[in-house]
């Protein structure tokens, strides 16, 4: 009698187990923790990453302009002609205004 119950307890145990699993497994996969929720994070994981991979392609082409102000004077002529509009002292700028749909006719 006593192996009858100790087979029967442990298949009982096993078989609850079963159920159990049968039930909560689907329910945890396919809740709204489960998943979608790791489907939404994977892609916010992929905008992340692309994000990042601009921002350190900014941050090198940054380093790479910084080094060369800090070493090249023909970068740092180019700048102060450009963005600030400076020339040489024997050189003479010419600005013209630009041509209107008006003055055309």
């Amino acid at each position: 009698m006593r192996r009858f119950l100790a087979r029967f307890g442990l298949g009982l145990g096993i078989m609850c187990l079963f159920v159990i699993v049968v039930i909560l497994v689907p329910i945890e996969v396919f809740g709204p923790d489960g998943l979608p929720r790791m489907q939404s994070l994977q892609g916010e994981l992929d905008t992340i990453e692309q994000e990042s991979d601009v921002l350190r392609e900014e941050n090198s082409r940054l380093r790479k302009q910084i080094k060369d102000l800090r070493e090249d004077p023909a970068a740092i002529e180019r700048i102060a002609r450009d963005e600030l509009g400076m020339a040489r002292r024997d050189e003479i700028i010419f600005q013209f205004e630009p041509e209107t749909a008006a003055q055309k006719k």
